[in-house]
Parts: structure tokens; C-alpha cells; sequence
């Protein structure tokens, strides 16, 4: 094919590509997806408000090139959905001359390399892929267009020598790593595709041989860096400021500790998306669609095999000529798994992934190209007496462009853009929300919105007074102002529950609209669920005044809270539930900052859902929900005070009657295997989180059972030290009766087990005991076990201040000492008197106050900071126990008491006090 005709094909293909692009592209693909608004929201900063970034940090890490060419765009035209696709389109068309060109000079050395160049140009343009890509606002479609560039020019380069290409290459290799993630692996694919060039030279060179040196001589090398330098060094400066945003976006997607293994699953996955199995993500592809159909699927093998082929067999002369088209070739080869690993890698997101293989285009056409070619020339060979070559290749190209447009015509339009899915995976009713703000949002006091996001950048690059939303992301909350009129909007992909808003009357009428609207001119039009009364206050920020069992599923349950908001606040706020039983065993946790902290306003109520997994092996009964509010930003929570005025660490919600989970085909796993049946009761495992104990301390022990038949009688489980047994209940703390298990039930059996006082140090057996079918007595030893016995005091130590203080009737302050210093930090020395001894655990406060009767500081601990509990403690055992508070000089009350953490009930004095008072304590100068 000649240079004339080959440019008149490259035109018509162009063209072609170019109405396949632009063709009804402001309706498909609908919407406008999270990622494309804020790529959009970047771009008019960047057109409009002098953000000049040479790497984007939000959205965890975006090149530039394509901002800075949409900015160009929206300067023109103005900024729009249409604005932002037509750069891509732009991008898009490009492509296809430029394939033409970077195939030309690659395979400059074929006789046939513009027939080649035109069919992968072609290729390309009707390629699904490609296509699929140039009508989003994505950056990866700057990819194949510069790296091909690069490419190309760096051939010509090589070929001619000329240091204004090798400058333009280099200019060119500094934009690739502006395109996109993936783009960071051409170093690899140069490296081993220079191989066969760079032998020869350094073998020419030592045999003072100067074809080569004329091409890579100092000022050509030096113009390449210099044109690289420019475009990669603002780059480098961004990664020497911020080094962290190198690696984030690969250490987000790429393989984590303990799962490589997965990678020989990201290899073989990445390999069959060529043409067995693509990507399963129905907004980037028809799901599972590969790259390549089955016609140009062959024909790559055919194209790949010819060219490995031609490597092998090429002849190994000191030669730069030859060894640069042999590094052409072996660039290309290399060119396929090099780029291919970036989705390999990417086994944590959707995968395969088309725009992670992205970097395939357009090279990856070559080799069906080739394949097309050898065909046409065995044709030509059988009909070149009856019609000339050329024709015979016109018409072959001909012919298959038609078949690939008319294929990717119906694929694209008929197929892929007519998926039911595609409104919604693209964010169309995001769209819809923009629209309802703009006709309503200024007719009322309180809007808000629930979304997937948090700020949907769809409807913050839409909507106007986007300021006023209140955002409900996930539909987990539904808050309701205090007053005013009121505009709720719930698009489709983020409703709240059903029952919350059943009540409401909607004002949406349009039945293709997937959004609902309701609108309340009060906030007392509001109509809301009714709920079972409770109440815990969280400081001054927010009360919890009811809560409900909702609609759940036989493996997760669903507690909504009713909360008044007493207070803004700027902290980054959630509320926190721990599901624990009457033992206060932990099973699960839920958590719900779906309605930012910052947007809380006072006297405003909201609907908090926490919906918790019930885990494999949970056995039915009665939980509480161990609530408060948590601040991850500062790893702390507010504290809890319930209607008697009692602080607790958390609230305690509940009973809640759970009836236990459906999952007994999941097996549940614990961290201890052993295999022993005691009838038809049959142990498999355990949990025991530590092997040494102090004497008095209780063994943390979960017991994993399976019932193999049906079991006829309640079995009771003995746990003993060696032959001294130490627990004997029924499963469950005495809950379940194992004659109400299913057949194949599995349950976790968590206990806590005290130790005697009086054990002495050693080591012992750890044995649990229970009856067969026939009632025999079975037993299994489990694990060893290290008990420590503890070193007591018997004797009154000697304190300057004596007091005969009882709290309960169980423990007994007898004295105490205070010591300071120079410094402001005081230690109060407790002496305490075990009169009756204790399974609680309680801490001791000492508060100091003022002469004003402000409280100035607090410590509040387990006894010996909280090492020794005191339920270790036995009767008659003196415990000295220090706590230290800083107090400048002056003179002080103290308030000193024991309280059980979990509630925040103290334990009373004698005469009815739950406090004693030290007056008047000075701290001198």
C-alpha cells in the first residue's frame, strides 16, 4: 500500500473512529459517575482558579496531563458533562493517527509496515475497549496516545539521528508518567526491549565500529534528557515533597501481607482477559467481555507466534540496523506482560481490569494486525494471477473494517450502553438529585440528601446552594431538624430503610425518576416511628432516648437508636455498639457516622441504624448493646450517664433477645483445633487467648461444639485444673441446653472461669468433662496452663492518716498516706482491708476539689494501677495501693469511692454514702 492511500484510509478511519466517539454523547453513557465529577471539579480549578498541580493528591493520586488538556477545553467551551467527555473524545481520536504513526516507524523495517500500521490503526478504532474509554472523563485515556508517541519517536529517533527527535522523545517519555498509574512500568518494557540494540553497540564500540555511535553519540543522549528532564521533573519535585503519594494508590490495590498467593490468580485472570474472560464490571465493559473477540483473538496468536518467531531466527550480526529492529519486536513482545501487570497486581478491586490494562493500547493490535497480514498475503499468493496484490489488500482491509465497525457498533450502543444497570452504575440519579436541587433548594430552611457518598462531587459539581445539603450517606441515618420547612431527597442507590419513611407522602411523580422527594413545611409534619424508651446521656454532645429492634435477616440484626443532638460539634464523631452477652462476652460491633459530626445541630433528632453480623456458632438469648460515642481522630469516648445520673463507660441497651444465627453449614474457626465426642456432643476446638494465670484470675475460655445427632438430655460441662474441677454449667453459661441444638448446630461456648485464690504456683492440666450417650464419664485435656500464686500482706501497714471506712461490707480504707514533693505531682497512698471478698472488678476514684467546689483533677484505676484487681483480693488481705494527681499549692477536698466501671454504680458506705470525704487536705508551696 502506498503513502497516498494509506493516508486516504488513515482519514476515512479517523472519521470513522471519530463518529463512533462522538455520536450521542451527551446521553450515553447516562449520568455522571463520582470519579468523572471530580475529575470535573478539578478541571475548573484548574481552568479557573490558578490550581496549577503537577500531581493531584485527592482522590488518592491523579496525573495531570488530562486536566490540564480538559482545562484548555473548558476554557473554550466552558465547563459542562459535554465538556469533559469531548477531551476524552478528543483523546480518543488522536489515537488513531498516532497508532499509525508509532506502528510505521516500530516496524520500519517490514515491507508491508504501512498495510500493518493502517490495520492496527483501524483496529484501534473500532476497537470496544477503546472505545468504551474515549467517552468517560478518565484520564487513562491519555495512555495509549503518549506512550505511543514516545515510542514512535523514539524509533525515528534511533533510525534517523536527529537530536531534535531524540529531544521530542524525551519530551514525550516525561508525559507518559503524567497519563496515568500504569504508565509507571515502561522503564521495564525499555530496559529489556533495548537489550538487542545495546549489545551490539557496546560490541561495536569495542571493535571501534562507528554506524552506531553516530546515533548515540553525547549530544543525542543529551537532548533526550533534556527533553525528558523538563516534562519529569516537576514530578520528582511533587514525590520529593510528598513521598508518600508514590506508593499509596499501589499499596491501596496491590496484594497485602499473606495474600501473594493471590497473585498467581492476578497472573493467569490478567492473561485470559485477552481474549477468554475480561472484566466483570458491567460501567467499563460487557461483563466478562475479553479485549479481543474469538476472530481477532486467533489472529493475535498467529501474530505473536510470527513474531517471536522472527526474534529467534534473527540473525545475530554486529549490525545496528538489525539489532534495533530486533529490539523493536522484542519491545513489542515484552510490551504484553510488562503492561499487563498492573491488573495482575490489582487483585484487591474489580479484575481483571480494562483500565489497568489500559497500557496494552495500542501495541497489543499489532499482533492481530500481523495475523490479518499473513492471511491477505497466502490469498494474494493464490489470486495474484487473476488481481493485483494491492487490490487484494484494499479489499482486506476493507472487509474487516466493515465487520469490526458494524461489531463494535452493535456491542457499544445495542448492547453495552443498553444494560439496565448502566443509570445507575454511572450515578444517573445523582443527576437527578442536582436537577431537584435546582428547581427547589431555595424554598426551604433544611435540605437533605442521602448518598454513597459523603459531598457526592456529582451533586457538588451540579447543584447550586450544594452548601446547604446535609448529607445521609449510605441511608443509615435520617435526621430531623428542630424546625423549619424541610426538603428530603433519597436517590435509589442510597434510600433509608423502608420503615422509617413509610408514613411520608412522596413528591416525585415522574415514574423514571429514581430518586424520592418529600417536602414538609414544619418540622412537626415529620411523622416518626415510635420507640422504646431509654436514656443515657454522652456529656454535652448528644442523649440517647430510645431505641428498636428493626426488620432483620436470620444472620444480621438491625437496631435503630433515636438520638437528640444537645450540642454542634466539630470532632469527628460515631456512634459505637458492642453486641456482649449477660457475661459481657463480646460477639460483634457496629458502628454509624453516616451523618457527619459536623453537621449536627442542637435540639435536632436522629435515627441511628447499626446492623450487626451474627457471627457462625452464636447461640440464641438475651444481648445488650454496649454503646457510646467514639472520636477516632483522638482514640477516645465519651462517657455515659444514665437517668439515675450514674456515669458508666458505655450505655447499656437491652435485653435484646436474639434467637441465635442460620449459619450452621459455616463452620466457625477456632484458634485451637482438638477433635474429642462426648456422645453426640463433639468438641472441635477452642480459644484460650493466654496460658498463664494469676492465682484468682479468671481463664477467658470459648469452647467450639457441634451437635452430630440430636442430643436427648441437658449435658452439663466441667472444666478442671488437673482433678480439681473449677466450673460446672450447662453450655452458654447454663443458657441453651444442648437438648435444644439442632442437628449439625455449632455453637461457641464462651466462659469465663475463676481460679481458686489458694492455688499454688505451677503448672497444671486444663481438662474438660462431661458424659457420653450412655452417661460415662468422658474427659480431654485441652492445654497446660502456668498459675502464680500472689504474695499478700497480713499485716496493718502503717499509715500517718488511720480512717475504718467500709464500703459494703467488703472492703475496708484503714488508713492512708499522702506524700509531695517539690514537684506538683502527689501520691495518695491507699491502704484498703479485704473484710468479704469479691468477683467485681472495681476501680477507685479520687477527686479533687477546690475551696470553690470545682473539680480540678481526678484519677480513676483498678488498684495498683490496675494490676491487681479486686477480685483477687481474700479476706483479711491489706492491698497499698498509690494514685497520683497533680495539684498545684492550696487547699483541696477529696472524694474518694469504688465503682463498677461497665455501670458506674458505686458501692455504698455504711451510712448509705457512696463517697468519703477528706476535707481541707493542704498542699504547700
Amino acid at each position: 500500500m502506498d503513502y497516498k492511500r494509506s493516508i486516504q484510509f488513515l482519514t476515512l478511519i479517523t472519521l470513522a473512529a471519530a463518529v463512533l466517539r462522538i455520536f450521542a454523547i451527551n446521553t450515553v453513557p447516562p449520568g455522571l459517575h463520582y470519579d468523572i465529577a471530580a475529575n470535573a471539579i478539578l478541571i475548573e480549578e484548574i481552568a479557573f482558579e490558578n490550581y496549577r498541580p503537577s500531581f493531584i493528591r485527592s482522590y488518592t493520586g491523579k496525573e495531570v496531563l488530562f486536566f490540564y488538556s480538559a482545562a484548555l477545553i473548558y476554557q473554550l467551551i466552558g465547563s459542562s458533562i459535554f465538556s469533559l467527555k469531548i477531551t476524552a473524545t478528543f483523546w480518543g481520536i488522536i489515537t488513531v493517527p498516532i497508532t499509525f504513526f508509532a506502528t510505521k516507524q516500530i516496524l520500519h523495517h517490514k515491507t508491508n509496515v504501512k498495510l500493518i500500521a493502517i490495520t492496527t490503526s483501524m483496529l484501534l478504532a473500532f476497537s470496544f475497549s477503546h472505545l468504551v474509554w474515549s467517552r468517560f472523563g478518565l484520564r487513562a485515556i491519555t495512555q495509549p496516545a503518549i506512550q505511543a508517541l514516545f515510542i514512535g519517536m523514539l524509533f525515528k529517533a534511533l533510525r534517523l539521528g536527529q537530536p531534535k527527535l531524540f529531544c521530542f522523545a524525551g519530551i514525550f517519555a516525561g508525559l507518559t508518567f503524567h497519563t496515568y498509574l500504569a504508565s509507571r512500568a515502561m522503564p521495564i518494557v525499555l530496559i529489556i526491549g533495548s537489550i538487542p540494540f545495546l549489545t551490539t553497540y557496546i560490541k561495536s564500540y569495542k571493535q571501534n565500529k562507528h554506524s552506531v555511535n553516530r546515533i548515540l553519540n553525547l549530544k543525542n543522549i543529551v537532548y533526550l534528557i533534556a527533553g525528558f528532564s523538563i516534562m519529569i521533573t516537576p514530578l520528582i519535585y511533587h514525590f520529593v515533597q510528598f513521598p508518600q503519594d508514590l506508593l499509596i494508590r499501589i499499596q491501596q490495590v496491590g496484594p497485602t501481607y499473606g495474600k501473594y498467593h493471590l497473585l498467581l490468580e492476578g497472573l493467569t485472570g490478567s492473561l485470559k482477559m485477552l481474549f477468554i474472560s475480561g472484566e466483570p464490571y458491567d460501567r467499563f465493559n460487557i461483563p466478562y467481555k475479553p479485549l479481543l473477540d474469538p476472530l481477532n483473538g486467533s489472529m493475535f496468536v498467529i501474530g505473536l507466534t510470527l513474531t517471536i518467531r522472527n526474534i529467534i531466527n534473527a540473525k545475530q550480526y554486529y549490525n545496528d540496523k538489525i539489532s534495533l529492529h530486533k529490539s523493536a519486536e522484542l519491545l513489542l513482545v515484552i510490551w504484553l506482560p510488562v503492561f499487563l501487570l498492573p491488573t495482575a497486581l490489582a487483585i484487591n478491586e474489580v479484575f481483571p481490569s480494562n483500565v489497568r490494562a489500559f497500557g496494552l493500547f495500542p501495541f497489543l493490535l499489532v499482533f492481530p494486525a500481523m495475523g490479518y497480514l499473513s492471511l491477505t498475503n497466502i490469498l494474494t499468493s493464490k489470486l495474484r494471477y487473476k488481481y493485483p496484490a494491492k487490490w487484494t489488500n484494499i479489499l482486506a482491509v476493507t472487509l474487516l473494517g466493515i465487520y469490526t465497525f458494524t461489531i463494535t457498533t452493535k456491542d457499544y450502543y445495542f448492547i453495552w450502553a443498553q444494560q439496565s444497570t448502566q443509570f445507575m452504575s454511572n450515578h444517573g440519579d445523582m443527576v437527578q438529585v442536582a436537577n431537584t436541587l435546582n428547581k427547589k433548594s431555595e424554598n426551604f430552611d433544611n435540605i437533605y440528601v442521602s448518598s454513597l457518598h459523603y459531598q457526592h462531587p456529582t451533586v457538588a459539581y451540579l447543584a447550586k446552594d450544594y452548601e446547604k445539603i446535609k448529607w445521609l450517606r449510605d441511608g443509615n441515618t435520617l435526621a430531623i431538624p428542630d424546625k423549619g420547612s424541610t426538603l428530603y431527597i433519597f436517590p435509589q442507590s442510597a434510600e433509608p430503610p423502608r420503615e422509617w419513611i413509610n408514613q411520608w407522602d412522596i413528591k416525585s411523580n415522574d415514574p423514571n425518576d429514581k430518586i424520592n422527594i418529600f417536602e414538609f413545611d414544619t418540622s412537626t409534619e415529620i411523622t416518626q416511628l415510635n420507640f422504646q424508651y431509654f436514656y443515657s446521656r454522652f456529656g454535652q454532645i448528644a442523649e440517647i432516648i430510645g431505641f428498636r429492634f428493626a426488620e432483620s435477616s436470620s444472620d444480621e440484626i438491625n437496631i435503630d437508636l433515636k438520638i437528640r443532638i444537645l450540642d454542634n460539634s466539630e470532632e469527628n464523631l460515631r456512634f459505637v455498639a458492642d453486641l456482649v452477652d449477660k457475661s459481657e462476652h463480646y460477639w460483634n460491633q457496629a458502628f454509624n457516622d453516616s451523618y457527619k459530626s459536623s453537621q449536627w445541630t442542637t435540639n435536632d433528632i436522629i435515627i441511628v441504624r447499626l446492623t450487626f453480623d451474627l457471627p457462625n456458632g452464636m447461640p440464641p438469648g438475651n444481648y445488650v448493646l454496649s454503646t457510646n460515642i467514639y472520636s477516632p481522630d483522638t482514640n477516645k469516648t465519651i462517657g455515659a450517664t444514665d437517668k439515675n445520673g450514674n456515669v458508666t463507660n458505655t450505655a447499656q441497651i437491652g435485653p435484646i433477645f436474639i434467637q441465635g444465627t442460620s449459619k450452621n453449614n459455616i463452620v466457625p474457626v477456632p484458634s485451637q483445633i482438638i477433635s474429642h465426642n462426648f456422645g453426640n456432643l463433639y468438641l472441635f476446638g477452642f480459644d484460650l487467648p493466654k496460658t498463664s494465670f494469676i492465682a484468682g484470675e479468671s481463664i477467658p475460655l470459648s469452647l467450639y461444639w457441634r451437635a452430630k445427632n440430636k442430643i436427648d438430655h441437658n449435658k452439663i460441662i466441667n472444666v478442671s485444673i488437673n482433678n480439681h474441677n473449677i466450673d460446672s454449667t450447662e453450655p452458654v453459661q447454663g443458657t441453651y441446653s444442648t437438648s435444644l441444638w439442632s442437628v449439625n448446630e455449632n455453637i461457641i461456648d464462651h466462659r469465663s472461669i475463676k481460679i481458686p485464690k489458694n492455688m499454688k504456683s505451677g503448672e497444671y492440666n486444663l481438662k474438660i468433662n462431661s458424659t457420653t450417650d450412655n452417661n460415662k464419664n468422658s474427659h480431654t485435656t485441652i492445654s497446660t496452663i502456668n498459675i502464680v500464686s500472689t504474695n499478700r500482706i497480713w499485716t496493718t501497714p502503717f499509715a500517718e492518716q488511720k480512717t475504718n471506712f467500709t464500703f459494703g461490707n467488703m472492703l475496708q480504707m484503714v488508713g492512708y498516706n499522702i506524700n509531695y514533693d517539690e514537684t506538683p505531682q502527689i501520691d495518695i497512698e491507699l491502704h484498703w482491708k479485704c473484710i468479704r471478698e469479691t468477683n467485681s472488678n472495681y476501680k477507685i476514684f479520687i477527686h479533687a476539689y477546690n475551696e470553690d467546689g470545682t473539680l480540678i483533677t481526678q484519677n480513676d484505676s483498678q488498684p495498683i494501677q490496675n494490676t491487681y484487681p479486686t477480685s483477687l483480693w481474700i479476706s483479711d488481705e491489706y492491698v497499698i495501693d498509690t494514685h497520683t494527681l497533680t495539684l498545684e499549692s492550696g487547699k483541696y477536698d477529696l472524694e474518694i469511692g469504688l465503682y463498677i466501671p461497665d455501670t458506674g454504680e458505686r458501692l455504698l458506705l455504711s451510712e448509705g454514702e457512696n463517697h468519703i470525704k477528706i476535707s481541707s487536705i493542704k498542699i504547700p508551696q
